[in-house]
This record gives C-alpha cells, sequence and structure tokens, in this order.
C-alpha cells in the first residue's frame, strides 16, 4: 500500500521490509489500511525479549527479578545483545556466572512479573523504536506503544503508526489510541 507522506510516496511493503532487515523488529501486520488516513504508516511489531535487554537496563530488569546472581557491568560491552554480552564474557575470561543469560530469561514466568518490571520491559521497548525512526525519510514522526507481552513467543508487542510532521503528535496519538482497540 502506497502512502503519501507530505509530499513524498512511501510503499508500506518496502518500509516493512527495512524495519525487519535493519532492526530487532518483526513486523506482525501492516495496520496502514485500519488507520483509515492516507497519510499514516502503522504497523504492528514484535521483539524478542532477548533482544530488548540492554546493557544499561540488565541491573534494574534483574535487582526486579529478585535473582541471586549479579552481573558485572565493567566490562566495555559495544553490543546491546545478550548473546554478544555472553560472547565478550567468554572472550575476557570473565566468570559467566556473573552475567545474565539468555536461558535464563527464557525461564522468566510471564505471568510472576512485577509491575516495575512489566512497565521497564514496555518503556524500553517504547525506547527501542527510535532505531526505526533512522530509517524513514525526512520529516516523519513515530509514536510508539507498547502494549502486550505474548509468553508463548517470548516477544513483546509493540504498535507505531508514521506520519509527516506536519500531521502533528496530537492526530497521530489519536490514531495510536484508534489502533489499541483493533488489535488482538
Amino acid at each position: 500500500m502506497y502512502i503519501l507522506l507530505n509530499d513524498q510516496m512511501v510503499d508500506s511493503e518496502e518500509l516493512q521490509e527495512t524495519i525487519e532487515k535493519q532492526s530487532n523488529f518483526n513486523v506482525d501486520t501492516d495496520l496502514s489500511k485500519a488507520t483509515k488516513r492516507e497519510d499514516v504508516l502503522a504497523y504492528k511489531l514484535s521483539i524478542n525479549l532477548e533482544n530488548l535487554i540492554q546493557k544499561d537496563n540488565i541491573n534494574e530488569i534483574q535487582e526486579s527479578l529478585n535473582t541471586t546472581q549479579k552481573i558485572d557491568t565493567t566490562t566495555e560491552i559495544d553490543s546491546t545483545n545478550l548473546y554478544d554480552i555472553q560472547n565478550t564474557t567468554r572472550n575476557n575470561n570473565i566468570n559467566e556466572k556473573n552475567y545474565i543469560n539468555s536461558k535464563e530469561l527464557k525461564k522468566i514466568d510471564i505471568e510472576e512479573l512485577d509491575d516495575e518490571t512489566f512497565d521497564l520491559l514496555m518503556s524500553s521497548a517504547e525506547e527501542k523504536t527510535k532505531i526505526i525512526q533512522t530509517l524513514l525519510p525526512s520529516n516523519t514522526i513515530l509514536q510508539a506503544y507498547a502494549y502486550k507481552i505474548d509468553s508463548d513467543d517470548n516477544t513483546l508487542k509493540i504498535l507505531i503508526a508514521i506520519a509527516h510532521r506536519t500531521l502533528g503528535n496530537l492526530k497521530l496519538n489519536d490514531v495510536i489510541k484508534r489502533l489499541k482497540k483493533e488489535v488482538d
């Protein structure tokens, strides 16, 4: 579907492929038609919880999960991926017990997450959508809303809406509100 962002035509399928190739997000559904607007792109995205955890918020998440392991964040880590954190620890001969690993994350019972941890994961997902902003044409704005953790897939679901800057954040926020009613 083609969407007009001010004076530029954007193919929603082409942008969908770009998002999937250049970010950790998977595009579950193109919701551009559901917006009922010709000037807004919208997608339902998912991100694996393993890809969501970053070096900056690992300690906060671990504290809220009340695990007994202590995480060492003194090592210089370039990537935000847990897999890279594990490889860095191996390469530096650091005891792997000091790091949270992806297998332990998979063991987390989603229903047992406290509100603080749940909110932290949701806000981290919304913050991570800023990566998508760099893939968009110039003068576009993006609104994101993380709304659900799917325990079956170990993913977090997010709605995003994209429009030209002239539309404004208020109208784009209204589009997100409408989309919230239609998903899941």
